[in-house]
Order: C-alpha cells, then structure tokens, then sequence
C-alpha cells in the first residue's frame, strides 16, 4: 500500500534537489576544503586580471615608456607593483574568505531542512523493512528475545 507521507517526503525531496542541485554539491565538501578551493581560484583569477590590466597599462603608456626608457628607475618601478600585487591579492583574498564562508553558511542552513527530510524518509524505509523482516519470521523482535533465539 502507498503511504501518502512516504510520497510527500519524496517529492519534496525531489523537488529541492531539482532547483538545489548546486547547494547539494557544496554541502559534500568541509568548510575549509570549500574555502581554500575557492580561495585559490579567486587567487588565480585576480593574478590574471592583474597582469592583464598591466599589460594594458604598458601598451596604453608604450609612447612614453619608449621616449624614457633610460631614464626610468625599474627597480622602483617593479617594487611598486610588486607592492600593488600583494595588495589587490589580499584583499581580494579576504572578501573571498567572507564570501565564501557567508554563503557556505547559507547553503548549509538550506541543507538542514533538506536532511531532515532524508532522515525522516529513512526512518519509514527502516521501519516498512522491520515490518517486512517481522512477516517473514513470524514475530517480532522482542517474541524472538522472549524465546531465547
């Protein structure tokens, strides 16, 4: 016989895992293997928007880099944007760490109702099992403590 609850249970399960697929994916990871990939990534994406922007940079001041080649001090200049770099990194680095740990948090708030609903689905499987096991001995469990089996 169907139990109505038992379907419920499922469509609701269904139907979150249909709209929160990705939610479902970033509760498999720990916290902290979630946020040094996607700090690494944030890493490597502002490193390559940096050297885009100067290289843009140099194109863009490629006249006057030109005209005073010999008379610029690269050694300040590299210093600079070395300092720049590690800045930009950083603080990107600690938004993302923010970010991400917000919406970790977030997704592991929607993720309790969603396994709530599992356990509860599981515990009538458990049960529609123990009744199934029940008919086939005969008994119960506690008729077979009783007897001494």
């Amino acid at each position: 016989m169907v139990n109505e609850e038992k379907v419920k249970l499922m469509t609701n399960l269904a139907l979150y895992e249909k709209k929160e697929k990705s939610s479902i994916k970033v509760a498999r990871y720990y916290r902290k293997d979630y946020l040094g990939v996607n700090m690494i990534i944030t890493g490597l994406l502002i490193t390559v928007a940096y050297i885009v922007a100067l290289v843009i940079g140099v194109v863009y001041k490629t006249d006057f880099l030109l005209n005073n080649i010999t008379r610029l001090d690269s050694g300040s200049i590299s210093r600079k944007l070395i300092v720049l770099y590690v800045a930009v990194v950083a603080v990107y680095l600690l938004l993302a760490y923010i970010v991400y740990s917000l919406k970790y948090r977030v997704i592991q708030e929607k993720n309790k109702g969603y396994n709530d609903v599992l356990k509860k689905l599981c515990r009538y499987y458990k049960k529609e099992q123990s009744e199934v096991n029940d008919t086939k001995t005969g008994g119960t469990v506690t008729d077979d403590e009783t007897i001494g089996f």
